[in-house]
């Protein structure tokens, strides 16, 4: 089915640059676009085959999109881990 979508030209870019180093040419852009829609809706599969697992029940698992990252305040930045690496390296 052909459809038409507006997308950021930044997203685009990206989508593109995927399907050619994935694909090795631009002509790949509908299935990559497609396989991007494919993944986002699988893990609504995945609940909904939790759900018919557990008789109906979603209140004792987490969806994929409830869980949130955690951010470490305390850590240091990579750059600095890095830097004091190469330091002891040498």
């Amino acid at each position: 089915m052909k459809v038409t979508l507006s997308i950021d030209d930044r997203v685009l870019a990206k989508v593109r640059e995927r399907s050619v180093r994935r694909r090795g040419k631009l002509r790949g852009l509908s299935e990559e676009v497609e396989e991007v829609l494919r993944d986002s809706l699988a893990n609504d599969q995945v609940v909904e085959g939790l759900k018919a697992i557990c008789c109906g029940r979603d209140d004792h698992f987490v969806s994929f999109d409830e869980v949130d990252a955690v951010d470490f305040p305390g850590a240091p930045p990579a750059e600095q881990v890095l830097r004091e690496m190469r330091r002891h390296r040498a």
